[in-house]
């Protein structure tokens, strides 16, 4: 199921160039979009990438539209927030 949510989910922009926080992004190319859900599965889906200009990295619009830039690293939203509880509800 969260596969079919993900795969109906629109890139939020298909132009050529973007502006993030004031920086200049071109689009690069498709690159994976790959986290694991809470059932352990893995999701995988194509998302446009765009590089700054002057600087290292990348920006990916749908992991912002996703959310996933808040979780901890390859989990979806819900699962990195399912860790987060279970971890602070019991003490070492």
């Amino acid at each position: 199921m969260i596969d079919e949510v993900v795969m109906k989910v629109k890139e939020p922009t298909v132009e050529n160039r973007v502006a993030v926080n004031w920086e200049v992004t071109t689009y690069h190319k498709m690159r994976d979009l790959r986290f694991i859900n809470r059932f352990g599965g893995q999701t995988v889906r194509l998302r446009r990438c765009y590089r700054y200009k002057n600087q290292e990295g990348g920006y990916y619009p749908l992991d912002e539209k996703l959310g996933l830039g808040l979780c901890a690293g390859w989990f979806s939203p819900l699962l990195s927030y399912l860790q987060a509880c279970y971890g602070s509800s019991d003490a070492f």
